[in-house]
């Protein structure tokens, strides 16, 4: 799947502006949980081209500087591709907006940001109890088996770490938007999902996301019920109908209904979804998880 990630690096950054927004709505919630203490490190799973690490860098240099203390970020992916665009971004000498806060704070000796290319279900490079925290953006719906990746969260973090874990519940994108288009163009029944969308879309429940944290899915017992808590945070953007024409032969999720002819994509979205100034509004509502490991 590492490949299909690849390619969807190069179109991702249009919808960064849409995730955006529920990154730093997770990000916000993290310094309420790490105190005042010095040396904070952080991990970043499943940190794609950027968006959700920036967020975080952002939030933390406001965290340090406020409290005197410094942090660490790691930023992990098994997409390559991902996180040398990601890097690209931080090294930059006319960054993005969103990039600026975290060169400053780096310079001012708050942050150190750093990538490893690592698969979320085995993060064996990582000593045990060595993070403070984790955050996952969008991300633990996809590896074959999100029960390892949340194993590797309980073994990674210290005593009283918490992972802040944020997941779909409703993507107007993905429910409607990719449903027509499958209908339209590949004979689909508009209820019938692909095998990788219907395994993902039950991430978005809080029950199950409960369950897997508790470890019920295979009976290791992890996570308290009273250390998790759920909110869900509503979110807009718009994008050109160019923007999801561009993502349907590169994202894992629509190439799973087989080739798409994107010329002929664009022109139907253009045609039925686009408003007066030819834009697509994508809206949807984020499960946030925070999972807090308990303090000895």
């Amino acid at each position: 799947m590492a490949s299909g990630w690849n390619k969807s690096a190069e179109a991702y950054r249009p919808f960064e502006v849409y995730t955006a927004q529920f990154t730093v709505a997770a990000a916000e919630g993290l310094p309420d949980f790490l105190g005042s203490k010095d040396g904070i490190l952080v991990m970043d799973v499943a940190a794609g081209t950027g968006a959700s690490t920036f967020a975080l860098c952002q939030r933390l240099a406001k965290h340090c500087r406020a409290n005197k203390t410094t942090a660490q970020v790691v930023a992990t992916d098994f997409s390559e591709a991902m996180l040398k665009s990601l890097m690209e971004k931080l090294n930059a000498s006319d960054p993005e907006e969103e990039v600026k806060s975290t060169q400053v704070a780096i310079k001012e000796g708050l942050l150190s940001v750093s990538a490893k290319v690592a698969d979320a279900q085995d993060l064996s490079a990582f000593a045990d109890e060595s993070l403070d925290a984790i955050t996952c953006t969008f991300g633990i719906m996809f590896p074959p088996s999100p029960s390892k990746v949340v194993r590797e969260f309980w073994r990674l973090l210290k005593p009283g770490g918490v992972v802040i874990t944020t997941t779909w519940h409703y993507n107007n994108m993905v429910s409607d938007t990719l449903s027509d288009l499958a209908y339209t163009f590949m004979g689909k029944d508009r209820f019938e999902d692909p095998p990788l969308l219907a395994s993902t879309m039950k991430f978005g429940t809080e029950m199950f996301m409960r369950r897997l944290f508790r470890g019920d899915l295979d009976g290791v017992k992890l996570f308290r019920d009273a250390d998790l808590e759920a909110r869900f945070v509503s979110g807009s953007a718009k994008c050109l109908p160019r923007h999801i024409a561009a993502m349907l032969n590169k994202n894992p999720v629509s190439t799973d209904y087989g080739t798409w002819d994107e010329a002929a994509a664009e022109k139907h979205l253009q045609e039925t979804l686009a408003d007066a100034d030819g834009q697509i509004k994508l809206h949807g509502t984020a499960l946030i998880l925070i999972a807090r490991k308990p303090a000895i």
